[in-house]
């Protein structure tokens, strides 16, 4: 899973899909959810979804960035969406 999360972590603007996901790391994807389940308490695209919020709760806060690059750089489809 730690590595499930460093390909999401390096991949984060556009994140494989969750059978590309579970193949570069080895397993399959109900297997790579069930873990992610297990041990985060949400299936990989809710630790996706949180970790994104995560990382640009940290820019807001640490960088001058406007919100819509910021949003941009999160993977977020529009910057509405991400506000």
């Amino acid at each position: 899973m730690v590595l499930a999360q460093k390909v999401m972590r390096e991949t984060i603007t556009t994140p494989p899909g969750l059978e590309r996901l579970a193949r570069l790391v080895g397993t399959n994807r109900r297997r790579l959810n069930d873990a992610f389940q297990a041990l985060c308490g949400q299936p990989v695209f809710g630790w996706l979804r949180e970790e994104r919020l995560r990382q640009a709760n940290q820019l807001v806060g640490q960088s001058l960035m406007p919100f819509s690059q910021i949003s941009e750089s999160m993977g977020y489809s529009t910057p509405a969406n991400f506000s």
